[in-house]
């Protein structure tokens, strides 16, 4: 007896896992795979950012990371806003983030350039590294999006 209440129980438990499955799969067909749409990682990112920003940020300083946008031994240079300065983030081949800023205000006045290595690289500010990285970034999206070609050239009654 106990063998067929057995084999009853066992029956019941693969009915009821079958019948989901059918369920699952009928639903999934006839809304041609929209049952459970995935979100994006920008999506959820998004989310992540609008309920915790500074918790995201300090996760983005605080852990070594690569933007796959990036390239290495490129510099990535914008013009200031109100002036003719520019800031230009390079990333050297043995990926150290170095940051010139350059005014060209005065022409006696040189840009000054530091580097901030990566941790493989004996760096002593791995934070200020990863926010070179992302204003590199960042610098590259404007440069695409809104480009300043046009404030390049130098007035002719700017200072020699």
């Amino acid at each position: 007896m106990e063998s067929i209440t057995t084999y009853l129980d066992n029956s019941k438990l693969l009915y009821e896992r079958l019948t989901v499955h059918i369920i699952l799969y009928i639903v999934f067909r006839e809304t041609k795979g929209v049952a459970m749409p995935k979100r994006s990682v920008y999506d959820k990112t998004a989310d992540l950012i609008a309920q915790e920003p500074s918790e995201v940020l300090r996760a983005v300083l605080e852990r070594p990371y690569w933007p796959r946008q990036l390239d290495v031994g490129i510099s990535y240079t914008r013009l200031g806003d109100d002036n003719r300065g520019e800031v230009t983030v390079t990333i050297a081949p043995d990926a150290d983030a170095w940051i010139t800023v350059f005014s060209r205000l005065d022409p006696e006045e040189c840009g000054l350039s530091h580097r901030f290595r990566s941790g493989f690289g004996g760096g002593e500010s791995e934070r200020v590294r990863n926010a070179l990285l992302a204003l590199a970034l960042a610098i590259k999206l404007d440069n695409r999006e809104r480009p300043q070609d046009h404030r390049r050239k130098i007035p002719p009654d700017a200072p020699k």
